[in-house]
């Protein structure tokens, strides 16, 4: 996924958290993106997913359908395939497994 902005933001700084380096707290670049998507139960025949696909796709296209968007500071993204939007949910679910894994974070009771 391209690095981007939100231009409502741009003086906002970005931060992933911080940090104890030599006795003060440093901050660590972010590189992280919330987005949207839609799923289907497994199973479903791939011709629905096409269609289902091709439907969200045409109207993610609409100029006005950007703008709406785009005025609740949302940034949309270009339209994806199927398997592209597959691709993205798993890169995205293993990159924060990793971290979750790698700061040690347990579920609560």
């Amino acid at each position: 996924m391209p690095a981007f902005r939100i231009v409502e933001a741009l003086d906002v700084v970005e931060y992933i958290g911080s940090r104890l380096v030599s006795g003060r707290y440093v901050l660590r670049p972010a590189r992280s993106a919330s987005w949207y998507g839609y799923g289907v139960p497994r199973g479903t025949p791939r011709p629905v997913i096409d269609k289902i696909s091709a439907g969200f796709n045409a109207v993610m296209k609409v100029p006005s359908v950007r703008a709406a968007l785009q005025k609740q500071a949302l940034q949309p993204m270009e339209p994806m395939s199927a398997d592209e939007m597959a691709e993205l949910y798993a890169a995205d679910a293993e990159k924060y497994a990793k971290i979750i894994r790698e700061a040690g974070i347990k579920l609560s009771d």
